[in-house]
């Protein structure tokens, strides 16, 4: 089953433009990053790699902070309460910016409040298992969920997050009947997957790759349009 589902960290944004006033001597005080989920994500470590370089050439400091919840809908809104400095970015991906409007009738923020500066990665979503699931391939795996319909239980980096449509999206063209188990990120999903405590999730490469490469979570398919080596 082949899925165009990616997670789209849609770079940095500012809430509102900065001023021509401020532009000559931007940045002149250190910039803070929100991440809108948990510490040791996709979105997390992309921030933590590209903020040295991008405090050295800016010469400020960028303090990154995490704030997770409401599939980034908490930070979101947060920066779109922000002054309009940039001073105040962060990664938004594309829960953020279609998923969540079009899913909740009421946000404390919407995508006009923001301004892209710059796209980060694209990064294909993939299923992967614990160590210890039996199943070897897809097909096996979509066999036991349905031999136990409503018992079978997935991981996801939240409500609305893009982890989460791309199962929701399996589960209705397959025909599968599971439970949801939101979690404030993905590196807590993972970790859990990785354990045996859930027995599996949907969630971004760039996240899944250091487990994959030491054997702690089995990935079984890719939701890309290319085979990934």
């Amino acid at each position: 089953m082949r899925s165009s589902f990616r997670i789209l960290l849609a770079g940095l944004f500012v809430a509102g433009a900065i001023s021509e006033a401020s532009a000559d001597n931007y940045p002149s005080r250190p910039i803070r990053w929100l991440v809108p989920y948990a510490a040791g994500g996709g979105s997390d470590t992309l921030a933590r790699m590209i903020a040295p370089e991008m405090s050295k050439r800016l010469g400020q400091s960028i303090v990154i902070e995490n704030k997770p919840g409401a599939a980034s809908a908490i930070a979101a809104a947060e920066v779109a309460r922000s002054a309009p400095d940039g001073y105040t970015i962060f990664s938004a991906d594309n829960g953020t910016l279609v998923y969540n409007p079009a899913l909740y009738k009421k946000l404390a923020y919407a995508p006009k409040d923001f301004r892209p500066v710059s796209l980060i990665a694209r990064s294909p979503l993939i299923l992967v298992v614990g160590p210890e699931s039996k199943a070897q391939s897809v097909k096996e795996l979509f066999e036991q969920i349905k031999s136990q319909p409503g018992k079978i239980s997935h991981a996801s980096a939240g409500p609305g997050s893009p982890h989460a449509m791309a199962m929701e999206l399996v589960k209705a063209r397959v025909g599968l009947d599971m439970v949801h188990v939101p979690y404030r990120g993905g590196a807590p999903a993972l970790q859990d997957v990785a354990a045996g405590q859930i027995p599996m999730t949907m969630t971004d490469f760039s996240s899944a790759a250091g487990m994959i490469a030491t054997g702690k979570i089995r990935a079984l398919a890719f939701a890309n349009d290319k085979r990934m080596d």
